[in-house]
């Protein structure tokens, strides 16, 4: 039996969201939706995959001990901020993550601010990381932005980021946003949200 207790919420689940619906649409375990999810399982990282991680770094010594010292360095919170839009290796990322949270109540609103129009993919994923791991009370917050995001894959990795920490009164907000990503199958933006969907199937045993 569901776990949704919201009468209206439960009419629409069974009128939009019913077992064929999950039938009719499967998820693709090689979108870059389900590799991101399936990779915030592993943030922050465990000790022992911190050590095949600076087992790996011996390939990349220098430029990896560059960037985790530029983190470690760097106090001015804007300077840290930007860094979010930089690719890094994993370690340095964890790093930079870390600090900023420091100041999560300034950060993840400002965060969820620019998320509307960034077309940068490592600052959309590394906000994934951050909401997911330190700002699920921050759900309605970014329920309130997913229509306004201005890019496909921000608003797929929000989608599916939301169904992930939201609650049963958002899963029509990402309903919305599978049907609007829908309309690009070819992109395979659908994925995201059709991910988030998932997750409250889950979560509610719809």
């Amino acid at each position: 039996m569901s776990k949704i207790q919201t009468k209206e919420i439960r009419q629409f689940v069974n009128k939009n969201l019913s077992t064929k619906f999950f039938k009719e649409n499967m998820l693709d375990g090689r979108s870059p939706y389900y590799i991101l999810d399936f990779s915030l399982n592993l943030f922050p990282a465990t000790e022992e995959i911190k050590k095949n991680l600076e087992a790996t770094m011996i390939k990349n010594k220098e430029k990896w001990e560059a960037e985790n010292a530029l983190v470690e360095q760097e106090s001015h919170i804007d300077n840290l901020y930007n860094m979010l839009r930089k690719p890094m290796n994993p370690i340095a990322s964890e790093k930079l993550i870390l600090k900023l949270m420091e100041n999560k109540e300034t950060i993840i609103p400002r965060l969820l601010e620019d998320l509307k129009k960034s077309g940068n993919d490592m600052f959309i994923e590394n906000g994934a990381r951050i909401i997911v791991t330190y700002g699920q009370e921050y759900a309605n917050n970014l329920a309130e932005i997913i229509s306004e995001i201005k890019y496909p894959y921000c608003e797929a990795v929000m989608a599916f980021v939301l169904g992930r920490i939201g609650r049963e009164e958002h899963i029509e907000i990402i309903y919305d946003s599978y049907k609007r990503l829908m309309s690009n199958t070819f992109d395979r933006y659908y994925q995201g949200p059709l991910l988030g969907l998932y997750h409250m199937k889950n979560k509610y045993e719809f």
